[in-house]
């Protein structure tokens, strides 16, 4: 029995976690409509759209907080600003599915708690923006002329057996 490649069990993760949230999203939070008023048809068709997009970049993220920390570490900066893009990743991804659906459930005359959406989540993605912008630089500065690619460990080579003849020859 072969193992999954790590690309496979990310995807995974990510697809399976879209499939739930959507029935999860549709059955936790109603729109908080006016005076019993419904969403249109060609409304819900673009509220269901952004169901599925929403749902999949909560399992990325959900994904990439299972698997991305490693990744992150290859880039060889602080504990702490590693940790702290790696967090910042997540929410960008994870934070759309409990933003929108609170949204929904708010309603349109809540400005209270339009706000506290507003700072609960726009804020703490424009910290998530620093954080990574931050991080980025950190990278960035301290790499080679060559570029990223230099920054990146090269796999070591094996020795050539003695006795071949190079084909480079």
């Amino acid at each position: 029995m072969s193992k999954l490649s790590l690309r496979w069990r990310f995807a995974i993760i990510a697809i399976v976690i879209r499939t739930v949230s959507i029935p999860i999203s549709l059955a936790l939070f109603r729109p908080n409509l006016p005076g019993g008023a419904s969403v249109p048809t060609p409304a819900l068709v673009f509220l269901l759209g952004l169901k599925v997009f929403e749902g999949l970049a909560l399992g990325t993220g959900i994904a990439f907080l299972i698997f991305g920390y490693p990744l992150l570490k290859r880039a060889r900066r602080s504990r702490t600003l590693t940790l702290l893009a790696y967090l910042a990743i997540a929410w960008y991804l994870i934070n759309w599915w409990p933003h929108d659906n609170l949204h929904l459930v708010n309603g349109i005359y809540n400005l209270w708690g339009l706000l506290a959406i507003e700072y609960a989540f726009h804020f703490t993605m424009m910290v998530a923006a620093v954080v990574l912008a931050f991080f980025f630089y950190r990278v960035i500065r301290q790499a080679p002329r060559g570029g990223l690619a230099a920054v990146t460990p090269t796999p070591p080579t094996r020795p050539r057996p003695t006795g071949t003849v190079s084909r480079e020859a």
